[in-house]
């Protein structure tokens, strides 16, 4: 791959490595200011609760952002479409959740969540068909023991704040794993 296509994977790679950065800035940060929020028992969604919780707009925004990102690094790095459209419609669902907030939209917000995750989650397990004929590391490796234990720590009996974070984490780590090796992709000989 050579040319506009690559330089737009390259860049679309690097603003989704950005957008998740601004997400976990933020929400780390609003961790810090909030008065006795219990990270493991609360969702992260809670945050919106606190003096600053205006700004927990900007982290689903930024995670938004970076999904969607991903999703065009994709798109340009020639994956099968129905990977685009998964992390397309979860970059909107993320967006969404920002936008109709667990204090005001329940519902709408966590059902936007699970969705989101879903459609995450599918993505990991068809990403190495999505790009068989390009050149991952691993790609199986990655995508399916990181959806597995993105589904293992939503399934098993934990308090649910860590849960959440635990998914979240591994979903940020999958994401950054795929930026990384999209920015370095090359085609096979």
């Amino acid at each position: 791959m050579s040319g506009l296509p690559s330089f737009l994977r390259d860049y679309f790679s690097g603003l989704a490595l950005c957008g998740m950065a601004g997400f976990v800035l933020i929400v780390a940060a609003l961790h810090a200011v909030q008065p006795g929020y219990d990270a493991r028992h609360q969702l992260m969604s809670e945050l919106a609760l606190g003096p600053y919780g205006g700004f927990l707009l900007a982290a689903f925004t930024s995670l938004a952002l970076a999904t969607a990102c991903l999703a065009a690094a994709l798109y340009h790095a020639r994956a099968h479409r129905s990977m685009v459209a998964l992390l397309g419609a979860a970059a909107l669902c993320f967006q969404g959740a920002g936008l109709f907030q667990l204090h005001t939209a329940t519902r709408l917000h966590v059902g936007l969540i699970a969705a989101a995750f879903v459609l995450c989650g599918l993505a990991m397990a068809g990403l190495p068909r999505a790009l068989a004929a390009k050149r991952l590391r691993h790609p199986r490796v990655f995508s399916w023991g990181l959806g597995g234990a993105m589904a293992a720590f939503a399934a098993l009996d934990l308090p649910i704040g860590l849960a959440q974070r635990l998914s979240a984490a591994t979903l940020l780590i999958w994401m950054v794993i795929v930026a990384v090796q999209l920015r370095t992709l090359r085609p096979k000989p």
